[in-house]
């Protein structure tokens, strides 16, 4: 079934920087460079695409091959180790560089970023009208990649203008609110946008794997929800838009199911792992393991085993164990989880003893590394017992 917000609020049909400075009063300190650039790209007509100061070559690489973007702003410190990405789609003339230090020179074919000021000022683009608030893109925001490579998110003026409506308090308040929001805008948190914006002005719904809602209280099924907030796609990934919304819903790709009006999120779709015709979440399996005082972090993945009677996955648990955690073996872990998990949930994929677990720059378990990985244990297993 289809669970109503408590609320809906009519979202103005107009561009982002006259919904903020026209209606909101955005006070923007002079000091705060960064904001007055993403505000700047969007208010003339560009799209603004930031990237992750941590990114190396190939990742930046990347970004750009999607995003193609036509200028460049680069803080002055950054300059040497991303040079090598953009030089292949960037040229010297379109790069400017970001609040150099005092004293700090620059190479003499790029060009500070306040060169821009020498233009002079003009009102920013404005519209009125929904179909383009809804059409033109403000921003693309790179994803975290949990099925591979990250992808950029394409959001409308409309649905940040959403976004920002449905974070507003509808009841008065007898004093000013102000409002710090701290997430970076060069990165799109999926699950967090649904579960802080939509769910406040959109509608959660939770489908099976035929298209059907669930509505059973406590079944799994995929997450889907539509709202004003909604991303309007992938920009240049087709493959990877395809699915991703049918009939104004957007599929998220979360495991979901509803208790007692409250949705919750189980994990990823494409990372469950098929046991005997059942659907096992690696991430409860993760959260399990968590609760053992020798495992200091986990990570579970399916693996398949050629020569098992049965075509399908179990569940394979790489575990890195908390100092001083010393004495705990793989059959101790195996009685762990069966104590508390239904059999099927088993790690009967076995369990391997690592030093650490591969994280993206999010936090969030590289899993296919992991499954190489297995692929090879196996494999040796395997040419070993021959032997």
């Amino acid at each position: 079934m289809v669970y109503l917000p408590s609320e809906y609020r009519e979202v103005p049909p107009v561009d982002l920087l006259s919904w903020l400075f026209d209606n909101t009063g955005v006070d923007v300190e002079k000091d705060i460079l960064y904001p007055i650039l993403y505000f700047g790209t969007i208010g003339s007509g560009g799209i603004f695409v930031g990237s992750n100061p941590s990114y190396k070559v190939t990742e930046l690489s990347h970004l750009i091959s999607i995003a193609q973007p036509k200028y460049a702003i680069i803080e002055a410190g950054l300059l040497t180790k991303i040079s090598a990405a953009l030089k292949a789609s960037i040229s010297a003339e379109q790069i400017f560089v970001f609040d150099p230090h005092a004293g700090q020179t620059i190479q003499k074919e790029l060009k500070c970023w306040t060169s821009l000021l020498q233009y002079g000022e003009q009102d920013w683009i404005r519209f009125d009208e929904e179909a383009i608030s809804k059409s033109t893109i403000a921003v693309l925001q790179s994803t975290s990649g949990t099925t591979g490579l990250p992808k950029v998110a394409a959001t409308s003026h409309y649905a940040l203008v959403a976004a920002g409506v449905a974070m507003q308090c509808s009841r008065p308040k007898p004093y000013a609110v102000s409002r710090l929001i701290s997430l970076p805008l060069f990165h799109s948190f999926g699950a967090s946008f649904v579960q802080n914006s939509a769910f406040q002005s959109g509608e959660p719904t939770v489908m099976d794997s035929h298209g059907f809602e669930i509505l059973d209280e406590g079944v799994a099924g995929e997450l889907q929800v539509r709202g004003a907030s909604t991303m309007n796609g992938y920009s240049r990934f087709h493959d990877a838009t395809t699915g991703v919304s049918t009939a104004d819903w957007l599929r998220t790709g979360d495991l979901g199911c509803v208790k007692r009006g409250n949705v919750y999120i189980l994990g990823r779709m494409k990372e469950l792992i098929k046991v005997r015709g059942w659907q096992v979440s690696p991430t409860e399996l993760e959260q399990t393991l968590l609760l053992h005082e020798s495992i200091l972090d986990a990570a579970v993945i399916g693996v398949r085993f050629p020569t098992r009677e049965f075509d399908g996955e179990l569940p394979r648990a790489y575990v890195v164990i908390r100092e001083g955690g010393f004495g705990i073996d793989e059959q101790e872990v195996q009685k762990f989880v069966r104590d508390r998990l239904a059999s099927f949930k088993a790690l009967d994929g076995g369990v391997v003893f690592v030093e650490t677990i591969q994280r993206n720059a999010y936090g969030k378990i590289m899993r296919q590394p992991l499954m190489e990985r297995a692929m090879a244990e196996i494999t040796t297993n395997m040419t070993e017992a021959r032997i």
